[in-house]
């Protein structure tokens, strides 16, 4: 094995020039002063050479660790520019050679030999702690080692080189890092800034004042019905016992606790040990957050918040001084955080680590800090702050403002975990640079060292492991169920051999993660989805200058009962998982589902599932089209793109018959062939193809027809009847033409074989000019150069511009808001529903548009000096240009037009209402049925047709002149359908002539109360009138009795009594002188203080009787509210049609109840006053008197 290839170039010559050209230009680069690094190295010195003659130049052969193989004899040649391991070493190591890939290439050996290669393969290679993915290149050649290698040394940087620049010349001690590769100009500016803000950053715990505790401090808000919990204390080792105390000394020493005494909680502090052996003091709050409720404030999303970071050119990264340290406690709070040492109870002045909602209330002041500033120059979550400018000039300025608010607030930064103005690093896991959002090195490496588990827990670290990465592991599901399966139920571990081959995988895989791109607003997103026997998958991707690039990878394991869904509804069930996990995409961009089956027609099916029903409303949502797929446009998606194995294929039969244009063409650029199957719903598969050998114009038309063939073949299609404008072929198929030649013959046989294949199958002679597009297809094919490399495939997409390129004049639309106020209520009026009729307001509001508000030109009628014309006119009438009825407009053609092909309007808002509605249909025999909520498929009817059927089942032989809405409903349970249904039911039984005579009498009143202050008396007298029942004739005997009683009564409308409000006080009644009270009793025998007593209540009269007026007020207004709430306002104008409500003089004789409730129509000839008006017959004879709203109603006709 021979080691020395460089990981930077490909071993072939022109990438080594090209490498070395790059090297070069390096090198004339001045490079920045002491850029910093972060790699792991295995270095050999002169200590190693102990025990060999000096001088020597001996090789250097070492002993590595290779796919957990121990390999002797490996040479280290750092001028090597491949990494070569033998043909024997593999087959020692038991390796099978059918996993080398790549074409073969020469090398030169060391003596100048040149010989070829047998491809590439890749293993693990452990050196010491270090562990990588090398691609060798492996050699048939005999040599004395096993393998050269020159590369054992390099770890994946996880950061651009930074170097450390002192911002405070009076200690140099203080520096900060900056990137090493920036301007000059752009560094003495960066540098000159953080010198001025030098006091933004806490050099140590002292430099850190905190929060202003009026800005913001932390309240546990304890539920009061959990119990204070004391802790018992717990013994602590002398060494961590040592720790906890100088931390305590620590913290006393910068004012973060302070003693307490009494306590009602008390926790124990915890001590971990960190990875550079330091000890991490915290507090085990445990019992404390139990009583806490969440709190609910939201934290940023961490994948919106990387996308938002990902393709700007420099970045700065800051992280806060013991970020929560600097927000103070409530002051009636901190005795609760109260913890026990060695040396006494103490309890937290300022915000620790470890409590509930901590992290909550950091961001609520770091989104209040940087309100101005979030989401454009700057990104937040809790403590990680983040400055991102998409071009390097603005970079300071994003910084100052920044600064401004940190210094604004008083909140420091840790210079030492601070990086300003670099162009990559870490941010939330994640590797954000210019090019995009790449896995954390970190954790790869992490993964990739890992042995193998040993046990469950093992197993669990490593799922963890596998789970912070799932957004860039591809299928990660499919990789990693061994892994999974090993979790289940309670049997005992084990490490399968198909576990570790997983394993194995995995890492590969991780050797090399994809970048991930970042969405661009308002773009169209690609989905591809896969299927498995075990778990569905989908990676979303966006396409930039024909190359299409990853976004985000999901995928779901199937439950039991999933996995025995059919093939196509696991197809659909992963576009539904990917929509619920990548909703924030879906309801921002377009996605076109990519796919090489007819989701499109299995979603929109009769024959559907109620799963898919369910899954084709919920995707309704979205702006959702489905594109066949060709091929893919990135290497990175080859591992994804395997829909269906064939192993799981489960042979499908389509029926009906397909039709099959074929045609071949022959020119000197060389032969083509053209194919279009089209299915019996109207679907259509297009394909050319270029021969790669040269052939007669019949030979092409030959091979035409056998590649259709075989693609009907291929999709399971039994009947097929094909078509070809060539008369020699299908005489030769049909007979009529013998065949002379060799060539012919044999492709008669072969067309005939694959014919006996087919149930049905018929080959028929058109004109050239009905077999256009075949034609086109196999020119498409044949005329173009050819290609320089034979094997590649080109894509030719056929996109649609949507809008003429130059304006065109449009007509302006105007809409008032009283207008659009007056269609809305007329609509929700006619569309109010219960819920089992669902289905018929969701036909209302198909009517309207999805985004566009309502407009129409305005006419008289929307003057508003008569915006109370007619209330009672919420029967939705047509207007001018409009037809009578929304059914006669045609609307069963777009549907349909869609179902089959996928057509969609040019508006754009238009298209995706259209999307929605045509998730509840299905095509059914070439005819449209509507999936209702409480019934069976309805029937869709538009035209004469619906027309037809409003008649009849309103007042046909079985009708019963049913209103408006419940004819409606009686249409639909009769299973018929269209979406304006509910307006033009109204429309229909609002014209109908016996409706109109026969309508019960209106009752609401037409005008509004007029209250009369002051009512004549027997308006008041009316509760006592009954008393006159035996003396009506000497009524004035009773008068006195009557006043008397009405003097004497409480008037809710004052709350007083008449006699009252008039003398200051309460009369004596009867029963008072048989059963005195406290003033008969006591005041007759004062009688000065009586007459005191009665002159002060003359003096609080007045008052008494302003109140009695104010409610007085109140009451009528409240009456009148009351009323006027029923008020029904009727206008009409002159020449309006009206009926008359029919009085006891004028009704039909001997018609009892059953005779008509209104007589007309007349016609208005005069407004006297609003809600007063005269008529006239038809005839124009004039109408005695003049009549009141209340008595007329709006004729329709």
């Amino acid at each position: 094995m021979i080691m020395g290839g460089s990981q930077y170039c490909a071993d072939d010559e022109t990438a080594i020039e090209a490498y070395q050209l790059r090297a070069d230009v390096c090198a004339n680069v001045s490079a920045p002063a002491k850029p910093r690094l972060f790699s792991d190295s295995i270095a050999f010195d002169e200590k190693d050479t102990e025990g060999l003659d000096q001088p020597h130049n001996d090789p250097l052969v070492i002993n590595l660790t290779i796919y957990d193989f121990n390999i002797a004899r490996v040479l280290i040649d750092t001028g090597s520019s491949v990494d070569v391991i033998f043909r024997k070493t593999l087959e020692r190591m038991k390796i099978d050679l059918s996993t080398i890939k790549g074409r073969p290439k020469p090398i030169t050996g060391f003596s100048g030999e040149t010989t070829m290669t047998m491809g590439t393969i890749r293993l693990p290679v452990q050196a010491g702690n270090v562990k990588h993915m090398v691609d060798f290149t492996v050699s048939d050649h005999p040599a004395i080692y096993n393998i050269a290698e020159g590369r054992v040394e390099e770890e994946r940087p996880t950061c651009e080189p930074v170097i450390s620049v002192c911002i405070d010349e009076q200690h140099p001690e203080r520096c900060v890092e900056i990137g090493a590769t920036l301007d000059e100009d752009l560094k003495k500016k960066l540098v000159a800034f953080l010198r001025k803000n030098v006091n933004t950053f806490a050099w140590a715990a002292e430099d850190m004042p905190g929060i202003d505790i009026n800005v913001t401090s932390h309240e546990l808000n304890v539920d009061p019905t959990f119990k204070p919990i004391k802790q018992k204390r717990r013994k602590l080792g002398p060494e961590r016992a040592k720790a906890v105390n100088d931390e305590v000394e620590r913290l006393l020493r910068v004012g973060s606790i302070t003693e307490v005494k009494y306590p009602d909680w008390l926790a124990n502090p915890v001590v971990v040990k960190k990875k550079n052996g330091k000890w991490r003091v915290c507090v085990d709050f445990t019992d404390l957050n139990k009583a806490c409720p969440k709190d609910s404030f939201p934290l940023p999303h961490i994948d919106r918040l990387v996308e938002a970071t990902a393709g700007n050119k420099l970045l700065t990264f800051m992280d806060a001084f013991s970020g929560y340290n600097q927000i103070l406690m409530h002051p009636e709070d901190r005795e609760k955080t109260a913890f026990i040492t060695d040396r006494g109870c103490y309890c937290y002045k300022v915000m620790p680590f470890g409590l509930k909602n901590a992290g909550a209330t950091y961001q609520r002041l770091v989104n209040k800090m940087f309100q101005d500033q979030l989401g454009k120059t700057m990104e937040v979550y809790i403590d990680d702050m983040l400055v991102k400018s998409l071009e390097e000039k603005d970079h300071i300025s994003h910084l100052e403002a920044c600064f401004s608010q940190l210094n604004l607030y008083d909140m420091k930064l840790n210079p030492t975990k601070c990086r300003f103005a670099v162009t990559s690093g870490e941010f939330l896991g994640y590797l954000v640079t210019h090019r995009g959002i790449e896995a954390n090195p970190k954790q790869i490496d992490a993964l990739i060292q890992m042995a193998s588990p040993k046990n469950k827990r093992e197993v669990q670290r490593l799922t963890g492991r596998v789970a912070a990465l799932n957004r860039f592991i591809s299928r990660s599901t499919d990789k990693c169920l061994p892994f999974y399966n090993t979790l289940r139920g309670n049997k005992q571990f084990e490490w399968s051999d198909k576990c570790e081959e997983a394993f194995r995988q995995l890492k590969e895989y991780l050797a090399t993660p994809p970048i991930l791109a970042k969405p661009v607003t308002g773009e169209p997103l690609f989905l591809y989805i896969a299927i498995s026997e075990t778990a569905v998958s989908a990676v979303l991707v966006r396409e930039e200058r024909g190359e299409q690039k990853p976004i985000f990878y999901v995928s779901k394991t199937l439950t039991d009962a999933e996995t025995r869904y059919p093939q196509l509804e696991k197809l659909a069930l992963s576009i539904i998982m990917a929509s619920r996990k990548l909703r924030p995409y879906f309801q921002a961009h377009t996605i076109v589902v990519l796919s090489t089956f007819p989701l499109r027609s299995v979603l929109h099916s009769p024959s559907q599932s109620g799963r898919l029903a369910k899954w084709a409303i919920e995707l309704s949502e979205y702006d959702i089209e489905y594109r066949g797929r060709t091929c893919n446009k990135s290497q990175v998606l080859a591992d994804f793109l395997i829909e269906l194995p064939e192993d799981q294929m489960q042979k499908e039969i389509r029926p009906g018959i397909w039709e099959l244009h074929v045609d071949g063409s022959s020119s000197k650029n060389g032969s083509g062939v053209g194919i279009r199957l089209a299915s019996p719903t109207g679907e259509i598969l297009e394909q050319s193809f270029r021969l790669g050998f040269k052939a007669s114009n019949n030979e092409a038309e030959y091979e035409a027809i056998i590649a259709g063939m075989r693609l009907a073949q291929g999709l399971n299609i039994e009947h097929v009847h094909a078509f070809c404008d060539s008369q020699l072929v299908t005489s030769q198929f049909s007979g009529e033409y013998a065949t002379k030649d060799d060539r012919m013959e044999a492709y008669v046989k072969v067309v005939r074989d694959l014919a006996s294949t087919f149930e049905e199958f018929t080959l028929t002679r058109i004109p050239r000019g009905e077999n256009v597009d075949a034609d086109a297809l196999a020119n498409l094919a044949s005329a173009s150069a050819p290609p320089k490399d034979p094997a590649l495939k080109r894509v030719i997409p056929v996109e649609f511009i949507e809008c003429p390129s130059i304006q065109q004049s449009t007509a302006l639309a105007i809409s008032t808001r009283s207008q659009i106020a007056r269609q809305e209520k007329a609509l929700a009026e006619s569309l109010e529903t219960s819920p089992k009729d669902m289905e018929m307001t969701e036909a209302a509001e198909e009517t309207e548009s999805t985004h566009p508000p309502i407009t129409t030109p305005i006419t008289e009628a929307d003057n508003p000096s008569e915006k109370d014309h007619d209330q009672d006119a919420s029967v939705p009438m047509e207007t001018d240009g409009e037809p009578e009825y929304g059914c006669d407009k045609p609307w069963i053609d777009q549907i349909r037009a869609y179902i089959v092909s996928g057509e969609l309007p040019c508006n754009k808002w238009e298209a995706r209402k259209l999307q929605k509605q045509a998730a509840r249909y299905v095509l059914l025999d070439e005819n449209i049925y509507r999936c209702g909520f409480s019934g069976p498929l309805l029937t869709c009817v538009e035209g004469q047709e619906a027309r037809q059927v409003m008649e009849e089942v309103h007042s046909g032989s079985c009708g019963n002149h049913s209103g408006g809405k419940a004819l409606a409903i009686k249409i639909k349970r009769h299973g018929h359908f269209w979406p304006t249904i509910v307006n033009d039911c109204i429309k229909f039984s609002a014209k109908c002539e016996k409706c109109q005579r026969h309508a019960p009498k209106i009752h609401q009143p037409t005008e509004k109360l007029s209250s009369v202050t002051s009512p004549y008396p027997f308006m008041r007298w009316a509760m006592d009138i009954k008393r006159l029942d035996a003396k009506k004739g000497r009524w004035a005997d009773e008068l006195e009795g009557v006043l008397w009683s009405h003097r004497t009564t409480p008037k809710r409308g004052t709350g007083e009594t008449p006699f009252a409000l008039v003398y200051g006080t309460e009369c004596v009644i009867p029963p008072e002188i048989t059963s005195p009270g406290p003033r008969r009793r006591l005041l007759p025998e004062h009688e000065d203080l009586n007459d005191s007593l009665l002159f002060d209540e003359l003096d609080f009269l007045n008052e008494r009787r302003s109140q009695a007026l104010i409610r007085i007020a109140n009451y009528q207004n409240a009456a009148a509210r009351y009323y006027n709430s029923k008020v029904r306002v009727r206008r009409f104008r002159e020449g309006d049609l009206v009926l008359r409500e029919v009085f006891q003089n004028t009704a039909e004789r001997n018609a009892g109840k059953l005779g008509a409730n209104w007589e007309g129509p007349y016609k208005v000839t005069t407004v006297v006053r609003p809600g007063v008006y005269e008529l006239a017959t038809m005839a124009g004879k004039p109408i005695l008197h003049s009549w009141n709203a209340k008595h007329l109603k709006r004729y329709y006709h």
